[in-house]
């Protein structure tokens, strides 16, 4: 009740210094249902390397018929799986993600074909190979390069850092608020946790992957840092 008592005393302190001799019945139920203790928020980001690079590869083809284009697909993308395993890339890090075969039709309305679309995602260990990937697959027939990104194989392991660093953040703080009172803070009697949030890097150049794919295309990407982000509030009792 230390808290209840410290509240009342500052809103009657504060109702006297107004002229007002006690605090209306509004007021007092204000006062006596704030919470007890000394709440406070900690927020933190935790940063880390990225060890895993995450980048998708295909092909398409159009064809009158669709086994046409689909084995025109296939056939490239064949090449393109095993130049990826050659450079890496171990087989359960290859991910069909887009397999589709659709008709193509004139303004009439009249059927003219069939497209072919094979879209794989590449798992890429260490990250900075991701240029080699890249260039082996396009070497072998890829004609699609998009959503490079990437981010760490533990990622619980950074958010625990992110929680750590959150609740020192918010003792640190309620210790801050307790000195200046003249009071101690005792055990945390309340802890909320928000969801926490997770960003992958990302860094794609265009202009600059369309060239490396006749180069080395090192300069088209960039892995940067990979980041977890977490708030929490706390309640720590008053000694």
């Amino acid at each position: 009740m230390k808290s209840t008592w410290f509240a009342l005393g500052i809103g009657f302190a504060a109702l006297a210094a107004g002229g007002c001799a006690e605090p209306s019945a509004s007021q007092r139920l204000v006062l006596e249902n704030q919470p007890e203790g000394i709440h406070v928020v900690g927020t933190a980001i935790a940063r880390a390397a990225p060890d895993v690079a995450l980048v998708e590869v295909g092909h398409a083809a159009s064809a009158a018929q669709a086994t046409t284009a689909r084995a025109q697909v296939d056939d490239v993308m064949g090449k393109v799986i095993a130049a990826a395993k050659e450079n890496g890339v171990a087989a359960e890090d290859i991910q069909t993600i887009q397999y589709s075969l659709g008709a193509t039709f004139d303004k009439d309305g009249r059927r003219t074909g069939w497209r072919m679309v094979n879209i794989v995602r590449l798992r890429v260990r260490p990250v900075d190979r991701t240029g080699e990937v890249i260039d082996a697959a396009v070497a072998a027939g890829a004609t699609t390069v998009r959503n490079i990104s990437y981010t760490i194989e533990d990622v619980e392991k950074l958010r625990s850092q992110a929680r750590d660093e959150a609740v020192g953040a918010a003792k640190a703080k309620a210790e801050q608020m307790a000195k200046a009172l003249g009071v101690a803070i005792g055990k945390p009697t309340s802890v909320v946790e928000s969801e926490p949030y997770f960003q992958s890097a990302y860094k794609y150049d265009a202009a600059a992957l369309a060239e490396g794919m006749a180069g080395s295309g090192e300069d088209a990407v960039s892995a940067g840092q990979v980041t977890a982000s977490l708030r929490v509030e706390v309640t720590f009792a008053i000694k």
